[in-house]
């Protein structure tokens, strides 16, 4: 069964709170949450706003590693995508870092400034299974959190230990 983008959302927050995961931002499909929206802008902008800034659904932490979440009810390359272009990018990393600091989530949460090495990604939906060479996939099955975690086809240590 296919869920929605908001379904996926809470289910992909409860199979990760399970393990170990803490949510310190998030922006979900249909309003409002208790977290803050954190938006990772690109250093070439001009202007005020958000033009051109990319929201990921959720941010996570974890043994002071962060993980960067995009939600969708099916497979999105798009947001596959959207995850690699901030992790490839340096300057949206420190755009990234930025944002955290002055919303004091780093010191708040023991995260390290030391980005990217401390920085990973997933895709969550509640599709077929694809699995992606460095993007971790996780698909729901209902809002409670059932579901399955698939690691990229080569992860590392750490990747692995996280999961």
């Amino acid at each position: 069964m296919i869920l929605t983008e908001g379904e996926v959302y809470v289910g992909c927050k409860a199979i990760l709170n399970r393990r170990g995961w803490k949510w310190i931002a998030g922006q979900p499909p249909s309003g409002s949450d208790h977290l803050p929206v954190v938006e990772v802008k690109w250093s070439g902008r001009s202007g005020k706003g958000s033009r051109g800034a990319l929201k990921p659904d959720l941010i996570g932490v974890k043994s002071g590693r962060l993980l960067l979440v995009e939600c969708k009810s099916k497979h999105s390359p798009e947001d596959v995508k959207k995850l690699r272009d901030i992790l490839s990018d340096r300057d949206r990393l420190r755009e990234l870092r930025k944002e955290l600091k002055t919303r004091s989530l780093l010191k708040t949460h023991g995260l390290a400034e030391n980005f990217p090495e401390h920085v990973c990604a997933a895709v969550a939906h509640s599709g077929a299974v694809v699995k992606l060479r460095k993007t971790v996939v996780i698909q729901i099955e209902d809002m409670t959190g059932q579901g399955s975690v698939h690691l990229p086809r080569d992860p590392s240590e750490q990747i692995r230990e996280l999961f």
